[in-house]
């Protein structure tokens, strides 16, 4: 059998509580590879506290979470 087609995605996204954030998403099968980089050291923190959280959502969703990496940026 081939490979399974992958889909990747990024986005910048500024949240109420946690503000600005990088994610790039990729998508292979039922699995989900996530990397985000964090504007600030505690919002890193917070993003790797939820990784659970995270695989949780996706697995009632049927889908797995593969690689998660967390990542501060150089704002």
């Amino acid at each position: 059998g081939g490979r399974q087609p992958r889909w990747n995605t990024s986005l910048r996204l500024t949240l109420p509580l946690l503000g600005g954030l990088n994610a790039h998403l990729s998508i292979a099968g039922s699995t989900v590879d996530v990397a985000l980089e964090a504007d600030s050291a505690p919002v890193e923190g917070r993003l790797r506290e939820a990784a659970p959280v995270l695989a949780a959502a996706l697995a009632r969703s049927g889908l797995s979470l593969g690689e998660m990496r967390v990542t501060r940026g150089e704002r």
